[in-house]
């Protein structure tokens, strides 16, 4: 009605200014100056009209003067983002640009999608593989949905400020001594920098490191004590573990260690499944689940992708492959319950665990053979004694106690006896005097300090 009124006003004052210009006077000064006057005049509604006008054609404009339609429909989409990579490759080249790693994956789409309040983020990998010059670090089980994961701020089938849903699939993985020892040493801190440089790489890594610590750690506190609704369902396939040996019990065939960390979910529970209802907006509940972990010894060549063998208590011999299983199928349902709000009444965390029962194989084959695999652990004592590390040259050191913090959100305060060493601006936290890598890494003072 109001819009129809205000074009029925428009073009009666159109008409109106038309009729007094055909009729004013070709004297520029005089009565017929009065003409200009109402030509120059807009057409200005009441603050009530507006109001109804607005609420009609469905017009809010907020704190910040930005427009907006009040009556948008909350699932219309705005924004879309897809990002779609059929095939990438990584690889990691020593100083000699040998190939040390080679990453590829197969199938990555990236995509976010914006509606007026809902914001969704996705991610999705195809397949992944992981290879050295001495044989297949890890490689994805499957060739499509890898990993799938998808993170959506106010969703619209769910009563939640957020939900995290994310699928994992099995991977298998082979655990090379060598390949991971060049790439381990790459990482490690060369003798031939610098010691400033390797001061000012570490300060920027430890800063990084710290403030993305303090951020989740202040989301999680914040989430816990707004009493934010969320949802969260994760659904991990563990990786599938093979640790070759090179001790041949028959001179023919070698042993292998397979391990099956098994299939890991993590659920988000209602309020609803807490006991007592005066513990409603005190706890939220989580439960974790742990199941078909397994291990046994194979002796020959045998990849998990294979057939799976028949496993029983008893050693079998199958296509030449000899099977002793170690560890039989088992799990663990855990339920865990941390506090919102700290009250001194109620325990700050809550932890329930089922455990049913466990079955252990052990005999001497089986004795022997994992004899060999602890070996592949063993580090040698090969360590340069000219090799120094920056707290060597300490200024100041000496035992202290640090106040540290653990827990869900850091909200355990423990008190731990730890050995610090104050190099120039550096302070750090080691465990002991001879430790050969610290805990912790301060800067004791700003650049302009």
């Amino acid at each position: 009605m109001l819009a129809h009124k205000f074009l029925e006003q428009s073009i009666e004052s159109e008409n109106y200014l038309k009729k007094q210009k055909a009729k004013q006077s070709w004297w520029s000064f005089g009565w017929g100056s009065q003409s200009f006057k109402d030509e120059t005049e807009s057409l200005h509604f009441s603050e009530e009209e507006w109001q109804q006008l607005n609420k009609i054609i469905g017009y809010k404009e907020d704190e910040d003067g930005q427009s907006l339609m009040i009556d948008e429909k909350p699932d219309i989409l705005q924004t879309v983002l897809e990002i779609h990579m059929k095939h990438n490759a990584s690889k990691l080249l020593d100083g000699a640009h040998t190939c040390l790693a080679d990453l590829s994956c197969e199938g990555l789409d990236c995509s976010i999608k914006l509606y007026p309040e809902t914001k969704v983020f996705g991610v999705k990998l195809g397949s992944y593989q992981l290879s050295s010059p001495n044989g297949l670090l890890a490689q994805s089980a499957t060739t499509a949905d890898s990993l799938v994961g998808v993170f959506c701020y106010k969703p619209f089938d769910a009563k939640v400020d957020w939900s995290m849903v994310a699928k994992a699939s099995p991977c298998y993985v082979t655990y090379l001594k060598d390949s991971l020892d060049e790439i381990a040493k790459f990482f490690e801190s060369n003798t031939a920098v610098g010691h400033t440089i390797a001061l000012e790489t570490a300060t920027a890594v430890q800063m990084t490191i710290d403030e993305v610590k303090r951020s989740a750690q202040q989301q999680v506190n914040r989430a816990l004590k707004d009493h934010t609704r969320f949802l969260l369902d994760l659904d991990i396939a563990a990786p599938k573990i093979t640790i070759p040996t090179e001790f041949q019990p028959d001179n023919k065939h070698s042993t292998k260690l397979l391990l099956d960390l098994g299939n890991l979910i993590i659920r988000s529970q209602d309020d609803n499944a807490l006991t007592s209802p005066e513990e409603l907006d005190l706890y939220s509940q989580f439960d974790l689940v742990l199941s078909d972990v397994s291990a046994f010894l194979v002796d020959g060549d045998y990849h998990w992708s294979q057939t799976s063998l028949k496993k029983s208590a008893a050693s079998t011999n199958t296509d030449g492959l000899s099977f002793l299983p170690v560890i039989d199928k088992c799990g663990v349902i855990l339920k865990l319950q941390q506090i919102r709000l700290e009250n001194p009444s109620y325990p700050t965390t809550r932890l329930a665990i089922q455990l049913p029962s466990l079955g252990f194989h052990f005999s001497p084959a089986r004795y022997h053979r994992l004899m060999q695999v602890t070996k592949i652990f063993q580090e040698e004592e090969n360590d340069s004694p000219d090799l120094l590390y920056a707290w060597n040259q300490a200024d100041f050191e000496g035992w202290l106690s640090v106040l540290s913090r653990k827990g869900v959100g850091n909200r355990e305060a423990v008190w731990q006896r730890r050995y610090l060493c104050l190099v120039g601006p550096f302070l750090y936290v080691l465990e002991s005097p001879g430790s050969k890598s610290y805990k912790q890494y301060i800067r004791t003072w700003s650049r302009g300090g």
